[in-house]
């Protein structure tokens, strides 16, 4: 079994199918871990399924529980206020993390698992598959990023030394920019948006200096400039500024630029900025998830807007969903067809969390100061 990928989906179908017993390879382009936040969320269904690879109590330990969920207006009084407090599935509803720590947490885990091998630095560029199995060719990975606050180096490695291996499966779990998708040709259908947003990634210089005031993760909506404040453990905070028209990508990622918008929330001295980036996001599923032995899950067969904070979380559920299946049909205890099922009960699903996303992001991104009034009396009503 080969899996490309090793952000948290891959991570977790590594764990379900090496607590299985299954030979497992995963191949990782980066060659050494990429470093930098980009999902912060997850929620109590995931945390079961964290606890059904014995993950659970051991990344929670990392997580902030139960944060209350706010609408804000731009002088902090609260619109609305989402506040979990019952745990119907056992765990949290609302969950917090800190991306390097969970997947730090979950790769050293894997550590148990003889039967699972991690390469570093191996990136797939091909493969071809039969009637019983799939050949993946690989190699050294030639351009790499790593971590940085504009998320833009990259390095150029020497030699690539092409090697290959054969598996009964392939799972693409390689992100949006999917090689694996693309060598099948698999297209996506959905939408991007043009609305570019800034995000900065902050680090507490002090402990008891900062964040205080911010308990909560709040969407601040502002109609000259809605923001998201989201809490994050052990110091670090993101802040997520949508950009007005006319405004640049090299004039919001400057110092000065950030430091401005910064100093609105907290004063900027108290904090090390992490990253500083400006994005656009995309509501994006893949018109197919599966040829012949070959998969595709996570942001490789969905890409989802980060408002709901689902992204990470559905290519969770799926790892979840396809591991069972992939491991009953390796042991022989279910035929192939059982396989098929696979898309057909996630594609619906994680269409749904992209939709509730898209809309999250319209209600609290309005930029008409009547229609934001209306917005808030009905949601306060």
């Amino acid at each position: 079994m080969v899996i490309a990928g090793l952000g948290p989906t891959g991570l977790v179908l590594a764990h379900i199918l090496g607590k299985r017993g299954h030979q497992v390879l995963v191949l990782e382009r980066e060659p050494v871990f990429y470093g930098n936040a980009r999902a912060v969320y997850t929620d109590d269904e995931c945390m079961r399924i964290f606890q059904s690879i014995d993950m659970a109590e051991e990344l929670q330990k990392d997580m902030l529980l139960d944060t209350p969920v706010q609408l804000v207006r731009p002088d902090g009084t609260v619109i609305a206020q989402y506040k979990p407090l019952k745990r119907p599935f056992g765990w949290s509803v609302v969950n917090f993390y800190y991306q390097p720590y969970l997947e730090t947490s979950l790769t050293n885990a894997l550590a148990k698992y003889a039967n699972v091998q991690i390469l570093r630095g191996r990136e797939l560029i091909n493969f071809s598959q039969d009637a019983d199995s799939v050949t993946v060719i690989h190699q050294a990975t030639q351009v790499y990023r790593f971590s940085d606050e504009t998320d833009v180096k990259t390095e150029v490695q020497g030699d690539n030394d092409v090697q290959q291996v054969t598996a009964r499966y392939l799972v693409g779990a390689d992100g949006g920019r999917s090689t694996v998708r693309a060598k099948l040709g698999i297209e996506m259908s959905g939408k991007n948006f043009p609305e570019p947003w800034l995000v900065v990634d902050l680090k507490q210089k002090d402990r008891n200096k900062g964040l205080r005031h911010l308990p909560y993760f709040n969407f601040v909506v502002d109609p000259d400039l809605p923001v998201v404040s989201c809490v994050q453990p052990d110091g670090f905070h993101r802040f997520e500024f949508m950009l007005k028209k006319g405004q640049t990508k090299e004039y919001m990622e400057q110092s000065e630029t950030v430091r401005m918008l910064l100093s609105k929330f907290v004063n900027p001295d108290d904090f090390e900025v992490k990253r500083k980036l400006v994005y656009t996001f995309n509501a994006l599923v893949a018109n197919q998830w599966r040829d012949k032995r070959v998969f595709l899950a996570g942001d490789a067969a969905h890409m989802t807007p980060q408002f709901m904070g689902q992204g990470a979380s559905s290519g969770i559920r799926d790892a979840a969903n396809l591991g069972w299946k992939l491991s009953a049909v390796l042991n022989g205890q279910a035929g192939e067809k059982l396989l098929y099922s696979y898309e057909s009960e996630r594609h619906d699903h994680a269409k749904a969390m992209i939709q509730g996303s898209v809309l999250l992001k319209d209600l609290v991104s309005m930029t008409n100061p009547l229609i934001g009034k209306i917005r808030d009396g009905v949601i306060k009503g």
